[in-house]
């Protein structure tokens, strides 16, 4: 009978793995190159896996899904009603301080989980935990919030409210990467495609509660028409209810996962890399031997326990060293999609179709749509990956200028006029393209970092992604409000429920809730 793997043991600088009864040693710069892991897959190499190890996986993959999804419904449901925070506290620029204050503490909580998430809790803590909070805090919103929106206390909640939201999201997110790193880049794929389902799934809902409010074409809505009584509106509760819902069925799913065989061993697994990553700094025992009286003991260990923490910033360093590619890359897609995206997109103008009101959900619509089957291409297309994953972001690079090209035209700020850039197909497939390229390149990178590293690494590696994800989509947003002001749209209006944290473009100086802005 095979003897199963063991953890690794340490040795002051070095790493001792017994496999099948021999013991192996090597050194901690060792473990960042891609050699074969006793633990790469859940089965010793002479075993077959059991078609219910197979179906246990499979079920495993649809419940990362829905874990996926419930990370960004939050804040969907937030931008969601961007009309109705406009005209409930008009004059305050909420479609401005929203982003900027979920995205800097977006950043903020995911650094902090990086860094120290072992320290926070368990992983059912930082999962299930941060979700059932997430959930309460939704409710509160429709139930507590929006019927008292005329208190003076309101604003102050609504921003305590996203502030919480967007602490524990990114705790959770975080989180989520990591156990999906340990998992395999299949599972950081469905992360990306729950969010992907979940902005298609938006659009939708969207869609049909602007029909059921009455909003046709270029004529306004209901709510678009004014908001009276305390500020009541029709359909603004959907979104947090519908998102709260999500949330826990995600907290649910996440039980169900742990108790499925394969991702049982996975979650073992990701805990019991925290317990080494944990044991590799100063909190490593020295266990070398040592010769001679007590106090020539002391001088060896001594000198023996500064080389310990070095070790550990150099294995660090030697992971981000090791992903540079894809981590740089992934923070330069968003940046240039958050920039574009709904900020230009959604100032563009309906000139040839005539779609009024309804063009912003159709440019966002196709954005979606793109980006949901660019997040599914890399299971079926690895052609660019690891040091190449770069070359994805060149097409987006193109995109994103002829978006602004279009922007420029549509509002005759181009010279010479470019007639074709005024075209409504043009515009909606450019809006498909930067979601398409935005969707490949961003899963491209996150599934194919985890694998430049040792499986023990994994998890830290995804972390990492996740974070320059963040601070991709923060600088992309301060990247919109540059383009604004640089091309001086402050008065032009837009708005539309991106996939992913932005800045509006709409209502800058107005104390109007309408414009362009859809319902």
């Amino acid at each position: 009978m095979t003897k199963p793997p063991l953890a690794p043991k340490f040795y002051g600088s070095m790493i001792s793995s017994e496999v099948g009864g021999q013991e192996i040693a090597h050194t901690h710069s060792d473990t960042l190159l891609k050699t074969p892991h006793p633990t790469e897959s859940l089965l010793p190499s002479h075993t077959t896996p059991s078609s219910s190890l197979l179906s246990s996986r499979g079920i495993s993959l649809n419940l990362v899904l829905l874990l996926g999804s419930a990370n960004v419904v939050p804040w969907l449901a937030y931008i969601s009603v961007s009309d109705y925070w406009n005209a409930a506290f008009p004059n305050k620029q909420t479609s401005f301080i929203f982003p900027v204050l979920n995205m800097a503490l977006l950043a903020i909580g995911t650094v902090i989980t990086t860094l120290g998430g072992r320290n926070i809790g368990s992983l059912r803590l930082r999962i299930q935990g941060t979700n059932l909070l997430v959930t309460f805090l939704l409710l509160c919103v429709p139930l507590l919030i929006m019927p008292n929106a005329n208190a003076g206390w309101a604003l102050p909640a609504v921003y305590l409210n996203l502030s919480c939201l967007s602490l524990l999201v990114a705790v959770n997110q975080s989180s989520c990467y990591g156990l999906a790193g340990i998992m395999g880049p299949d599972f950081i794929q469905a992360l990306e495609r729950g969010k992907g389902w979940t902005g298609v799934a938006v659009v939708i809902l969207r869609a049909f509660i602007k029909y059921a409010d009455g909003g046709k074409g270029g004529e306004n809505s209901k709510e678009e028409r004014g908001i009276e009584g305390g500020i009541k509106t029709n359909g603004t509760g959907t979104f947090f209810l519908t998102a709260s819902l999500i949330v826990c069925l995600a907290t649910v799913g996440y039980g169900a996962l742990v108790s499925e065989a394969f991702a049982r061993v996975k979650v073992d697994e990701y805990e019991g890399n925290l317990k080494v990553h944990e044991a590799t700094p100063r909190n490593t025992p020295n266990t070398t031997p040592t010769m001679g009286k007590l106090r020539r003991g002391k001088r060896e260990r001594a000198a023996h326990a500064p080389t310990v923490d070095l070790l550990t910033r150099k294995v660090k360093n030697k992971i981000l060293l090791r992903i540079q590619v894809p981590l740089v890359t992934v923070f330069l897609v968003f940046t240039m999609c958050i920039s574009c995206f709904p900020g230009v997109a959604t100032t563009l103008r309906s000139d040839t179709w005539g779609l009024g009101t309804w063009f912003p959900l159709a440019m966002v619509a196709a954005y979606n749509v793109a980006d949901l089957i660019g997040k599914t291409l890399p299971s079926y297309t690895k052609a660019w990956k690891g040091r190449n994953v770069w070359v994805t972001a060149v097409p987006l690079l193109l995109t994103a200028v002829l978006m602004v090209m279009e922007m420029l035209e549509d509002y005759s700020l181009l010279s010479p006029d470019i007639p074709l850039l005024r075209s409504d197909l043009l515009k909606v497939l450019s809006s498909f393209l930067l979601g398409l390229f935005t969707g490949y390149s961003s899963t491209s990178c996150m599934m194919s970092a985890p694998s430049m590293v040792d499986r023990r690494y994994r998890d830290v590696a995804t972390q990492c992604m996740a974070t320059s994800l963040i601070f991709g989509l923060l600088t992309g947003s301060l990247g919109g409000v540059a383009i604004k002001e640089a091309v001086g749209l402050g008065g032009v209006h837009g708005g539309e429920a991106p996939p992913y944290p932005i800045i509006h473009w709409d209502h800058v100086g107005s104390g109007s809730p309408t414009g362009l802005l859809i319902d």
